[in-house]
């Protein structure tokens, strides 16, 4: 039941968001450092053909996020056996 709740009414928890988003924000200097990391970023922006959904994250890319909650298709009722 608590699974068909989350997929049929979904909540946003800002607080929850906050944190994940500074826990990100807190990991990207790191990952910077790391030379395997960084070329990997570089042969995946190559191979995308610089397409902005696949450019790698960095404190920029995440600032401006906010939790939304996107309208997901109504799901098929399945009668109660």
């Amino acid at each position: 039941m608590l699974m068909y709740l989350r997929f049929t009414q979904p909540r946003a928890d800002p607080t929850t968001f906050a944190g994940m988003k500074a826990q990100a924000i807190a990991l990207l200097p790191n990952r910077t450092a790391d030379p395997e990391v960084v070329l990997e970023q570089t042969l995946n922006t190559a191979l995308s053909g610089g397409n902005p959904r696949r450019q790698p994250e960095t404190p920029a890319t995440v600032q401006p996020g906010r939790a939304t909650i996107l309208p997901l298709p109504r799901l098929r009722q399945t009668p109660e056996l």
